[in-house]
Order: C-alpha cells, then sequence, then structure tokens
C-alpha cells in the first residue's frame, strides 16, 4: 500500500515545494517592487565607491583582477549600474534569492541534513533585511552563494580517492579566494565540516591548505595589496571586520568555528533503517508544519527589523530631488509635513515649491528651518549630501567660484562621484573654460547611467536644453565674487546676483524666502519692487502678510508705494489673528489654540516661530 502511494506523495511534495516557492518569490518580488523600492539603493551609494567609471584599458582592469576580490567587486559594481531602474534592481535581488535559496537547498541536500528544503528559506527570508535597510550587499550574497553551491558540488561529485580529492579542493578553494576574497572561506567550512564526518585527515588537510592558500596569494607580488577599507563581510559589524583583518586572530577563530559548527550541525549516520522509516511515517504531519512555521517566522522576523521608512523617506526625497518629480515630491509633503523637519529634506521641498511656482504662496504650509534654505549654515556637519546641495544651489544662483570649491572638496573625499563630475563640467561651462569642461564630460561619459547625459553636455548643439542651460549659467555667473568676502550671512548674496541680472528670477525669490524666515519684513519692503522686473504686478500672499507686519511694526501704512500695497483680506486676516491671541494668557496656550486655523500663514510663524501646523 505505501509503494502505491509513493509515487503520488512524491508528486505531491513536487507540486507543494513548486507553489511555496513560487508563491514566496512572487511575494518578495512585489515587496521589494513597491515596499522597498531598490532605486533608492543607486541613490543612496551614488556617492560612494560602489559606482565606478567603466574605463576599456589594462590600466582599470588591473585594479579589480590584479587582487583577490577583484573579480566580484568589477561584477557588482557593473550590477549596480541597473540599480537606477527600479525594476530591473528588482529582478537582480530576487534572481540573487533563487540563487541563494538553490545553494542553500542543494547544501543541505548533498550534506544528508534533515529537511533541506525547510532550511532553505531562513537564509532567503533574512536576506531581505539588509536590502530593506538599504544597504548594498549584492558582493556579499553573490560571494555566498556561489561558494555555498561550490561547496554542494564538490561533497556531491568529488572522487573518493584522498590525494585525488585535496588537490580539486586545493584547485577550487584557489580560484574562489582570487575571485571572492574571504568569502572563500565559506565553501572551505562547509567542506570541511561535511569532511570531518568522512575522513578526519583528509578533513585536517583541507583545513591546513585554506589557510596556506591564503597567506601564499597575499604574498604573490603580482597582486596588489588588499585596500586598507577592505571588509570581509558588509552585512557583519565593523568591530568583526576589522578582527577578520588579524591573520592572528582569524586563523585561530576559523579553526574554532569548524569544530563548533561540526558538532552543531553535522548529522550522524542514522544506524537503523527500520527505525528511521518508522519515525518518517509517524511524524509526517511535522514537516510541513514546522516548514510553514519557519518560513513564516524567518519572514516576518525579516520584515520587522528590515523595513525603516523613515530612511526610505530621506532617500526618496533625494531621488525625487536629482529626477526633477517635484510634483511627487510635494506630495509627500503634504501626506506628513512633519517628515521635512530635516534640513535635507526641507531643502528638497523648498526647491520643489521653487520649481513649481509655489514658493512665494506655501512656504509656510511646511515646517520650516532657515539654515535649510541654502544649507551653507550647515557645512560644519560635514555632511557631504548636505554640501552638494548646496554646491547646486549657488551654481543655480550664479556663484561659480564656491560651487567649484565645494566639488573639488567633495572630488578628494569621496572619489567618483558622478554628479559631482557633471556639476564640475557645468562650473566651467559656465566660466566659459570649455577644455576644462570637456574633460570632466568625458570622464563622466565612463559611467554608463550618465553617458547619455554626458554626450548631449558634450554637443551642446544650439537650441537644445543643454545649451539653454549653459547660456543661462553664463548670463547668471558671477566668476569675481567668493560668498566668503561678502557678509557672513546671506542677506547680500542676493542683491550681487540681481545686480549682475536682474531677471535672476531664482535670486529673487530665495532672497525674500530668506528674508521672510529670518523676520526681516523691512527688507521685504524694499525689495517688492522688483516684482516689476519679471512682469508681475500682482503681489504675493505671503509677501503682503510681510507687508502687513511692517507696517504694524513701523506705523507707517506708506512703507510700500499703493501698487504693492496689501490686499484688505491680508488685513483681515492678521486683525482676527490679533484678536484670537488677545484671548490667551500666555503664549503657549495661543500657540496650541491657534495652530489649525492659522499654522500656514506668515503671521503665525512670525509670532511663534513655527509652520507646516495649519489645516489645509
Amino acid at each position: 500500500m505505501n509503494k502505491k502511494n509513493a509515487p503520488t506523495n512524491s508528486r505531491l511534495s513536487v507540486l507543494a515545494t513548486s507553489a511555496a516557492f513560487i508563491a514566496f518569490f512572487s511575494a518578495l518580488f512585489l515587496y521589494i517592487l513597491r515596499m522597498i523600492e531598490p532605486v533608492l539603493l543607486y541613490e543612496r551609494f551614488n556617492i560612494s565607491s560602489v559606482i565606478i567609471p567603466f574605463e576599456e584599458s589594462w590600466t582599470f582592469l588591473s585594479e579589480f583582477l590584479l587582487r583577490p576580490g577583484g573579480p566580484v567587486e568589477y561584477l557588482t559594481s557593473y550590477l549596480f549600474i541597473f540599480f537606477e531602474n527600479n525594476l530591473a534592481a528588482t529582478i537582480i535581488i530576487t534572481a540573487l534569492a533563487v540563487l541563494l535559496w538553490f545553494s542553500v537547498r542543494m547544501l543541505f541536500k548533498t550534506s544528508g541534513s534533515p529537511w533541506p528544503g525547510i532550511l532553505a528559506w531562513v537564509p532567503t527570508a533574512a536576506m531581505i533585511i539588509p536590502f530593506a535597510r538599504y544597504d548594498y550587499t549584492v558582493e556579499s550574497f553573490v560571494s555566498l552563494a556561489i561558494c555555498t553551491l561550490t561547496a554542494a558540488i564538490f561533497i556531491k561529485v568529488a572522487p573518493c580517492r584522498s590525494v585525488a580529492r585535496i588537490i580539486i579542493y586545493v584547485l577550487a578553494f584557489s580560484s574562489l579566494y582570487y575571485a571572492f576574497a574571504a568569502y572563500a572561506f565559506a565553501f572551505a567550512v562547509f567542506v570541511i565540516m561535511r569532511e570531518f564526518q568522512r575522513n578526519i585527515k583528509t578533513a585536517t588537510a583541507f583545513l591546513i591548505a585554506a589557510l596556506v592558500i591564503t597567506y601564499l596569494i597575499l604574498s604573490l607580488p603580482i597582486f596588489q595589496p588588499i585596500p586598507p577599507d577592505f571588509t570581509v563581510f558588509s552585512i557583519v559589524p565593523k568591530w568583526a571586520n576589522e578582527l577578520s583583518k588579524n591573520a592572528l586572530i582569524t586563523a585561530p577563530a576559523f579553526m574554532a568555528a569548524i569544530l563548533l559548527l561540526t558538532i552543531v550541525f553535522v548529522r550522524k549516520p542514522a544506524q537503523k533503517k527500520k527505525k528511521r522509516n518508522k519515525q518518517k511515517n509517524s511524524l509526517g504531519w511535522l514537516k510541513p508544519t514546522a516548514s510553514a512555521i519557519i518560513v513564516i517566522s524567518a519572514c516576518a522576523v525579516s520584515l520587522h527589523y528590515a523595513f525603516q521608512p523613515k530612511h526610505k523617506t530621506s532617500l526618496k526625497t533625494d531621488y525625487l530631488t536629482r529626477q526633477g518629480k517635484w510634483n511627487e515630491l510635494i506630495a509627500c509633503g503634504q501626506k506628513d509635513p512633519y517628515l521635512f523637519v530635516n534640513p535635507s529634506y526641507n531643502h528638497n521641498l523648498n526647491l520643489a515649491l521653487y520649481h513649481k511656482g509655489r514658493f512665494e504662496t506655501d512656504l509656510f504650509k511646511y515646517p520650516q528651518d532657515p539654515k535649510a534654505l541654502t544649507l551653507e549654515h550647515h557645512q560644519g556637519q560635514k555632511n557631504r549630501r548636505l554640501s552638494f546641495k548646496a554646491a547646486q544651489l549657488i551654481l543655480k544662483l550664479g556663484y561659480v567660484n564656491d560651487a567649484e570649491k565645494k566639488c573639488y572638496e567633495l572630488l578628494e573625499s569621496a572619489g567618483n562621484w558622478p554628479d559631482v563630475i557633471e556639476t564640475l563640467g557645468l562650473v566651467n561651462l559656465a566660466k566659459d573654460q570649455t577644455i576644462t569642461a570637456d574633460n570632466f564630460l568625458k570622464k563622466l561619459s565612463h559611467f554608463p547611467s550618465h553617458t547619455e547625459k554626458a554626450q548631449a553636455l558634450l554637443n551642446r548643439k544650439q537650441g537644445s536644453q543643454e545649451a539653454k542651460l549653459v547660456e543661462k549659467l553664463q548670463s547668471r555667473a558671477l566668476c569675481n565674487i567668493n560668498l566668503k568676502k561678502l557678509a557672513p550671512n546671506a542677506d547680500n548674496w542676493f542683491e550681487w546676483l540681481l545686480a549682475k541680472d536682474p531677471t535672476n528670477e531664482m535670486a529673487f525669490k530665495y532672497m525674500m524666502a530668506h528674508y521672510l524666515l529670518t523676520k526681516q519684513t523691512n527688507k521685504i519692503t524694499q525689495h517688492i519692487h522688483r516684482l516689476k522686473d519679471f512682469g508681475r504686478a500682482e503681489v504675493p500672499r505671503n509677501y503682503q502678510e510681510a507687508i502687513v507686519l511692517e507696517i504694524a511694526r513701523s506705523g507707517n501704512d506708506n512703507v510700500v508705494p499703493s501698487a504693492w500695497r496689501p490686499s484688505d483680506k491680508s488685513i483681515a486676516v492678521y486683525r482676527r489673528f490679533l484678536d484670537a491671541c488677545s484671548r490667551f494668557k500666555n503664549s503657549k496656550q495661543a500657540k496650541q489654540a491657534l495652530a489649525q486655523q492659522y499654522g500656514n500663514t506668515y503671521y503665525y510663524y512670525h509670532t511663534f516661530d513655527l509652520s507646516g501646523v495649519g489645516k489645509w
């Protein structure tokens, strides 16, 4: 009876495994695509050494081919190019998860471990954690998956003779160590664990061979030294990486780890086949139940520790800013204005409001930080991203020398950062230094993700978008002035720019925003006449409210010409605001009570130093 049912049970088992496989990886694909959005990994790591300029030269290739771990670094750096596309990045991560699952399952199966299909789900589910934390760990998981798969194949097909077995092991470990550096020890650990069960002498030879090969490869003169910032596993803590660089600590730890894993995980052969079959029949329900519990638990733990919405928001605002998707960026602020308390978010949001023509009306619908407007006063934090954002802004405004200085500093500290290289190309085009600009743009073209943009800037066809951008930068550029020579604050920055080009609308709007945020209402009344330089006759709401406050402060109704006087509506709102404030004993009570009704007005910000708390 059991023999007749065996084929049916086998088919059901295959169908159940296939269904679980499809369901799990389909869900994983959708989760990565919709929740993690791996394109944000590109946004985070385009500042680091993960992204490199690819060149067709031996000098470039030798940097990777002449050191252990170089080949996998080259491969994963090339794969990183595809992370600029969300769908392509999701496919890569899902394919990597499938490879890891297959490798681990095959390893457990060939090692004779119980329930290989169940145990393979655990590392696969855990793999999502570093990606959801926006760590680029493709190199780690590619290396581990291939080394694990190689170990499984070795255990299954290696010859039984000790000499031949050792020779194949030496060749395999040497190749893996050259390709994946220290990740090859994963192969050694799994093979030696299994070999201890088979032949202790051969296992000892494997262990000694792994250590000797490592030292021999590192001592070869053809190989370049391992970079000081090289880390064995990018998914382990920094202290573990530091320990891994010390051979005196690594070698004994490696041996101890093998012995411990062998004791814990290596399965002893069953002595009585009949007894094992009886247990298998009596506990037939346990396998699917345990499988479901393990998979669900692994996924739950992974998702609990993985997803970080604040980190995602930070990267997404940077991504939307770089892509110029201003409406989506503003929509993020409308969903949760308090996300933009951070100076970096706030700077991005203000750029979006400027580009969508809402800078002068909706500025105080969101929490505002005066220092976030230009980010100049946040440079002491030595934050590369903030420094680069400040460089981009002052370049667009017209201060090319300061933008150039910041970019050169970033190039020295961050290395090959394509966005910085592009900005230096634009800086030199603005200064009409075309030879230097073309050199930067040619270097930019070696980054596959920036090749098209670099070629467009190199060609600069008349009437093209790139040619118009260069003309705009040249018309605004102040090439002989440094910001440090001006006042330490931003009060005079914009006036110099408007003296150079009165039609520099960006300088005008940012100047007025600066005066609003620093509560210099007298400056608003002094410069309100510049609206006519842009063919505008209507005074925006924020400026009207500032003029009302200046009239109240100075007691002079004629602080501005009649053409620029505030509307009756703005004056009426201010009177109601004053009446409402007078009903409360202290400012704290008034601040809380009036937030919903007046929290989006300049009156509220000027009085309580708070904005973005009103009702939309």
